[in-house]
């Protein structure tokens, strides 16, 4: 639930306050109803969230912190313009959702237009745009020909190559792809869509505050290491040996 009020009335909302409150109220009551039941002194507890979120574009605009409101139909637009000049009328654009655009194959085929040209084309065209801050092309995650920084390593490791679109647009800052001022949504690479808690607590773990780089991948490393387990075969994170006792 506490999603979906999220997204519909954005992090710093009265809303959003309101039932953060409740969920504490919640976690207050289950850790009491837990001690009672086996002794909080025989429990490890470890919380974080699988992503952050974009303040809303109202609260962008009060703020002054940048464009507010992304513009998707928009940068389909420019992209579809910049493909019909390229290479004759369309449609070139079958869809476009919040992080990719997807070509139109039966356009592709018709007008013996390679795909990756016209990723290129279409890629360029959105990357123009002020709310787009890089788009990258199918052929480039699927040829491992990204440029190396950090955005584009990010992008790569949200690519499905089944499910992807062919230009993965990555917007700028505070621009935020909803439909209406009060609501918002997550995805970017930007401090405030990827920062999350990671809180270990018990006898297991060392007190204190950590500036370690982390992520939540991480969580289930670090307790399985703490539990002497092989660490799970999907793993993709680190023990954080340090926060262990």
């Amino acid at each position: 639930m506490n999603y979906y009020i999220g997204h519909e009335f954005g992090p710093y909302s009265e809303e959003v306050a309101d039932t953060t409150l409740r969920t504490d109220r919640y976690l207050a009551t289950f850790f009491d109803e837990l001690d009672k039941l086996v002794g909080l002194d025989n429990v490890w507890i470890a919380l974080s969230a699988d992503h952050g979120v974009a303040p809303s574009p109202a609260f962008i605009h009060e703020h002054k912190l940048g464009i507010g409101m992304a513009q998707p139909a928009a940068i389909r637009g420019v992209a579809e313009k910049a493909l019909t000049q390229a290479f004759g009328p369309g449609p070139w654009i079958e869809d476009e959702d919040e992080a990719y655009l997807y070509l139109n194959r039966e356009t592709l085929r018709k007008r013996n237009v390679q795909e990756s040209k016209a990723e290129e084309v279409a890629a360029e065209a959105a990357a123009s745009q002020p709310d787009v801050a890089a788009a990258f092309t199918r052929t480039e995650f699927m040829t491992g020909s990204l440029p190396n920084n950090p955005i584009a390593r990010k992008a790569a490791n949200s690519f499905n190559s089944k499910r992807s679109g062919d230009v993965f647009l990555v917007l700028m800052p505070f621009a935020v792809p909803s439909s209406f001022a009060t609501g918002t949504t997550h995805g970017t690479p930007w401090n405030y869509d990827t920062q999350v808690p990671l809180i270990f607590w018990g006898s297991a773990f060392k007190p204190g505050f950590y500036a370690t780089p982390c992520q939540p991948t991480d969580l289930a490393a670090t307790l399985a290491a703490r539990l002497g387990l092989t660490q799970p075969s999907g793993a993709q994170g680190t023990p954080l040996a340090s926060s262990l006792k």
